[in-house]
């Protein structure tokens, strides 16, 4: 069976370093000093690199492991996109496509939609639809053929939030019961505000696949002033968990060996839910893989939306994003952590991707509060992962239970 190629946070790529460049993951050393900078380039057709071949219909992941063996092309992973949830995941020897298949029926109550195939090999073009980065004609075609020997799949309808369902139904019910919001939101720089205004954060082992996640939730209350809608329409939004080692030394990937990170460094999943609705041909889901050039003290998991204003809004007015990355287990049982919401200039030919939100590095937020990146907490707070915590903007940070969200 031909091997499939995993994706790593240590560097861009771990098996195509050179092929992308970092960007910058935050411009106001006010909010959190401790964000590398990075150089920023763009990336040429043709050039050997991740390319997308979207598929014509969705097949599960049984056929998308026989795809993987009978393609003549690199198969680095896979798409996964149904209802409310897009994701990606990049099976190996020790995260097995059963592996994955399992993780995603106790996540999501369903099995997976594969929508497109991942590559590595010539792009040829970007869309408009959200997939940046096609594949090349001669890598599209052998894709193709090898799925047309798979039967359409149509996956029941999700059951579950994510692998957090029970903690984030413990956060909506706790936004539900908020108190007035009139006088707080008259001090959120005037109802122009885009940060979220709850956030949870869950960072916890799965022992069942030996792997770690890291998942959050935002919400946006539209009593409080502050909304997604907000951001200009040419500006992303990132979600970004990290964790940070001190006695690191270096730039990625040529990094001197310090005590490590909680989390490992390969992704073996990722996904996005738009709780509050929306699409991903509209909202353009992203994970940020690209590190090259960051500081080698800290390991950042994000995961990013292009168009944030275009995530739908509930009932009630709020909006709510749910994301996980899950990754191989790392080398300490612990690593100081923080979270922050990133605000990133979207500077992609096609839909949003890693290597080309946020290349305008000396471009300025246009709204009152200019302002890029929102820290919610530092790894200088004392504060380390694995472990959960709950922010509103009206009560304390707080630590709360991993398994009920309490």
């Amino acid at each position: 069976m031909r091997r499939v190629l995993a994706i790593s946070l240590i560097s861009t790529l771990s098996i195509t370093a050179p092929a992308f460049t970092g960007k910058s993951q935050a411009s106001d050393a006010v909010d959190d000093p401790y964000l590398s900078t990075s150089e920023a380039s763009t990336l040429s057709s043709g050039e050997t690199q991740p390319a997308y071949v979207e598929l014509p219909y969705a097949i599960d992941v049984a056929s998308a492991e026989k795809v993987a063996t009978d393609a003549s092309v690199a198969v680095m992973g896979f798409v996964f996109s149904q209802d409310t949830i897009y994701g990606e995941f990049f099976p190996t020897d020790d995260y097995t496509f059963d592996e994955f298949s399992h993780d995603f029926e106790n996540q999501y109550g369903t099995q997976a939609e594969i929508t497109s195939v991942i590559t590595l090999g010539p792009s040829a073009a970007s869309n408009s639809k959200g997939l940046n980065r096609l594949a090349d004609s001669t890598s599209t075609d052998e894709v193709i053929d090898a799925v047309e020997k798979a039967p359409k799949f149509d996956a029941p309808p999700i059951t579950r939030q994510g692998p957090f369902d029970e903690q984030i139904a413990s956060a909506q019910a706790a936004m539900a019961s908020a108190p007035e919001t009139d006088s707080i939101a008259a001090r959120v720089n005037g109802g122009t505000d885009w940060p979220g205004t709850y956030v949870d954060i869950y960072a916890m082992s799965d022992f069942d696949s030996e792997s770690e996640m890291i998942g959050t939730w935002t919400a946006w209350s539209s009593g409080l002033g502050s909304s997604p809608r907000n951001l200009p329409e040419d500006w992303g939004l990132e979600f970004n968990a990290y964790t940070y080692d001190g006695a690191a030394i270096g730039t990625r990937p040529a990094c001197l060996s310090g005590l490590g990170f909680w989390q490992g460094s390969d992704v073996e999943q990722w996904s996005i839910n738009l709780l509050s609705g929306g699409t991903q041909s509209a909202t353009q889901p992203y994970l940020d893989s690209a590190t090259a050039l960051d500081s080698c003290t800290r390991q950042d998991t994000t995961v990013g939306l292009g168009a944030p204003r275009n995530i739908g809004m509930a009932s009630d007015g709020s909006s709510q994003v749910a994301t996980l990355i899950q990754t191989s287990a790392g080398a300490p049982i612990s690593s100081p952590a923080g979270f922050y919401w990133q605000a990133v200039s979207h500077d992609c030919p096609g839909g949003a991707a890693s290597w080309c939100m946020g290349l305008n590095t000396a471009r300025d937020l246009p709204l009152p509060d200019s302002r890029q990146s929102r820290v919610v907490f530092s790894y200088e707070d004392g504060r380390r992962f694995p472990a959960c915590y709950r922010w509103a903007r009206w009560i304390p940070f707080n630590s709360i239970n991993c398994a009920t969200g309490e």
